[in-house]
């Protein structure tokens, strides 16, 4: 078990037309319900509809060369998250920086600095139980 004390970073709600060719190469034709920007950490969060399921986030293989490609300098880093179906978990994610040379990050703190502040509006809670489905994946208590 490790812990770790991060800094929170805000997001802001966006329209996600203004993100459209990078929420295309990250989740395809999955339905979404939010777009929200970190600009202290360069990081669009893109939040899943709710039907979306786990299986469903770990399936996805965004294009790292189309992401790159993507006309854009405000983004180092795409978030994708849905709210947890199970009990077990509050929420799932999966984290991708190729502009940092690190396609999928397995379990990021960095992800979670913006993850964190976001689902606890949206769940109305302080604590919570988190899983990032990478390939490794990984349990986080925040």
């Amino acid at each position: 078990k490790i812990s770790l004390f991060l800094p929170l970073k805000e997001c802001l709600p966006q329209n996600k037309t203004d993100f459209e060719e990078l929420v295309k190469v990250s989740v395809g034709d999955l339905p979404l319900v939010d777009c929200q920007y970190s600009p202290d950490g360069l990081k669009l969060l893109i939040r899943l509809a709710d039907t979306v399921t786990r299986i469903q986030l770990e399936g996805l293989r965004p294009d790292m060369q189309a992401m790159l490609n993507v006309d854009q300098t405000n983004i180092k880093g795409i978030i994708i998250t849905v709210k947890s179906l199970d009990e077990k978990y509050d929420f799932y994610s999966r984290y991708f920086a190729p502009w940092w040379g690190n396609p999928e990050d397995h379990v990021t703190g960095a992800a979670h600095t913006v993850l964190v502040p976001y689902w606890s509006r949206q769940l109305r809670k302080k604590i919570m139980n988190a899983y990032q489905c990478s390939l490794r994946g990984g349990d986080l208590t925040v």
